[in-house]
């Protein structure tokens, strides 16, 4: 999950991304309230990967990965670890492989295409980003026309429009770039299957956003199988990719508008619960007994038992640690010069952050350390965590927040994450690659590649689902190495039309809307619509509707494919 400017670690849920340092953060909601507009895509984006990883799937592969670690963090013989240690490992590659398109998928739709509509919910990500991105004035007014207007804008940007190209640029052969591609068509392709037949999925797709989060990873039979320990890895593979089909084939039939509709008042009043509203997701309640049993089983050993019995207390005191960071957001990080004044104030290369909550005397000196700001979904609070002297201190958690218990737990976690990473005990030294622990088990890695083969099969064909059957092979043929900038022969500014024209499409705007974009480039609407007909025409997949023409009504709403 990673892109050129942010990624998600899997095992914390921790955001790293590039784009923007702390200061430039706290700069930004001090000076204007908000943070800069060109932000929102890649908040987004990043936001809708931690919303993912914290469900049912996202916690099951949080446990392989742990149980891996700790494997190996036991003193048991070299070949008892390589015995326990292959089939946790194995797992997890081979089902990141096959869900890696649906996860970049969901995330670019985010990122590019929802939009709030008729029903009366909000999206956890765009929920997040109402505070970070709207001025205090403003944030009584969530009118869906406004935000409507606000992220038109994001997407539109240079910034916005340039982050889409890359993404329709993207190689569709068996890199992993592709899976930015292949996801983001794929999820497109079942939005407007199920759209086709439930209306509140066109008009809302910020709506479908959720559910289609909720019907993908808060899959408790997934989840079961991820942690299951008696399949043979063969059987294991085919029966993830048939549960996967089921899935994709039940959210695309579009569902009754009875049951959207009852998941969206749940949703609306804050009263869904994904452990006793199970059959709005056609889950069954025994799949949701066996998932809780097997959490019971392993949330505070995931090896179940095996690391226990003579693993070190500090890999288990460690565990717990990275289960609790997950549920905050680690928007940015970066190295800074911290000074503690005689008022107990925190500075961060002469910034003044603001009053440390510790007790510690840490004297008036200056110290080369680190700044790394969270965002507290549960109270939509910042906070930052300074270095001193190796000892993190927490700034912006309010009083109330670390006097009740779960804040004193999400509180300490924070901290001895930091130290963790401070120390060296959790880093890019201690993360188990687990790529390069595949590479241990040889007799597995034709297993991995014949698995990466077949997901890219698989989700091609939900990625051409409307493509003619005799199309589709020469289609991807000449995708492969440049995507749709390919199909348009590399004018990049007819990939930068076709973007802004997504933008029109994904929040309802008219065609009058770009036609400004359009001179600046100095092209003609007539001519853009003729080449890409003429390209669709040609290659047989589709980008704009065939209804739209150059003399069409400029009030009409154009809708985009991509």
């Amino acid at each position: 999950m990673a892109d050129k400017t942010g990624s998600i670690d899997v095992t914390t849920n921790v955001l790293s991304q590039s784009e923007v340092s702390p200061f430039a953060i706290f700069d930004s909601l001090r000076d204007d309230n908000r943070l800069p507009l060109k932000l929102l895509p890649l908040f987004l984006h990043e936001f809708t990967h931690h919303w993912c990883f914290d469900s049912q799937v996202g916690f099951s592969f949080f446990l392989l990965r742990e149980h891996a670690r700790g494997i190996l963090g036991t003193e048991q013989e070299p070949a008892s670890i390589a015995k326990e240690l292959a089939r946790p490992v194995l797992k997890y590659n081979l089902a990141m492989r096959i869900l890696m398109p649906l996860i970049e998928g969901i995330a670019l739709f985010a990122e590019f295409d929802a939009d709030l509509g008729e029903t009366g919910s909000i999206s956890v990500p765009l929920d997040y980003c109402t505070g970070l991105f709207q001025t205090q004035s403003s944030q009584t007014d969530l009118s869906p026309r406004k935000w409507s207007n606000l992220i038109r804008s994001a997407r539109f940007s240079p910034t916005g429009r340039g982050r889409k190209k890359i993404v329709l640029s993207a190689p569709l052969g068996l890199t992993r770039r592709s899976d930015y591609l292949r996801g983001y068509l794929s999820f497109r392709a079942i939005h407007r299957r199920a759209a086709s037949r439930n209306h509140t999925f066109e008009n809302d797709t910020d709506f479908f956003l959720t559910y289609a989060r909720h019907v993908f990873f808060n899959d408790a039979v997934l989840a079961n199988l991820l942690l299951d320990q008696t399949m043979r890895l063969e059987t294991w593979i085919d029966a993830f990719l048939s549960r996967l089909t089921e899935r994709i084939s039940w959210l695309s039939s579009g569902q009754d508008r009875e049951i959207t509709s009852q998941f969206d008042q749940l949703l609306s009043s804050k009263r869904y619960d994904a452990f006793k509203d199970f059959h709005l997701l056609n889950l069954q309640s025994t799949d949701i007994t066996r998932w809780n049993n097997e959490i019971d089983m392993r949330k505070n050993d995931p090896t179940n038992g095996f690391a226990s019995q003579s693993g070190t207390r500090d890999w288990r005191r460690n565990f717990l640690v990275l289960r609790e960071i997950r549920s905050v957001i680690r928007l940015a990080q970066t190295s800074a010069t911290i000074q503690i004044t005689v008022d107990n104030e925190v500075l961060a290369d002469g910034r003044r952050l603001g009053p440390h909550n510790t007790e510690k005397n840490f004297g008036n000196d200056q110290h080369s350390g680190r700044v790394t700001l969270y965002f507290v979904p549960e109270i939509k609070t910042l906070a930052f965590i300074a270095d001193v002297k190796g000892w993190p201190v927490r700034i912006g958690l309010p009083k109330a927040f670390l006097d009740h218990p779960s804040g004193r737990m999400i509180s300490a976690a924070i901290t001895l994450f930091h130290a963790m990473e401070a120390s060296g005990i959790y880093g890019k030294s201690d993360i188990v690659d687990m790529q390069e622990m595949a590479s241990w088990f040889i007799g597995h890695l034709e297993l991995e590649a014949s698995t990466n083969r077949r997901a890219s099969t698989f989700w091609n064909e939900v990625a051409f689902w409307d493509v003619d059957a005799a199309q589709k092979e020469p289609l991807q043929g000449k995708m492969e190495f440049a995507g749709i900038g390919q199909l348009l022969d590399c004018d990049d500014l007819l990939l930068d039309a076709l973007c802004a024209i997504s933008v029109c499409s994904a929040t309802n705007r008219p065609l009058s809307d770009i036609d400004a974009h359009f001179r600046s480039l100095g092209l003609e609407k007539r001519s853009i619509i003729e080449s890409l007909r003429r390209n669709q025409d040609q290659n047989g997949f589709q980008f704009i509707d065939n209804a739209v023409t150059a003399d069409t009504h400029p009030e009409m709403r154009l809708k985009c494919f991509v």
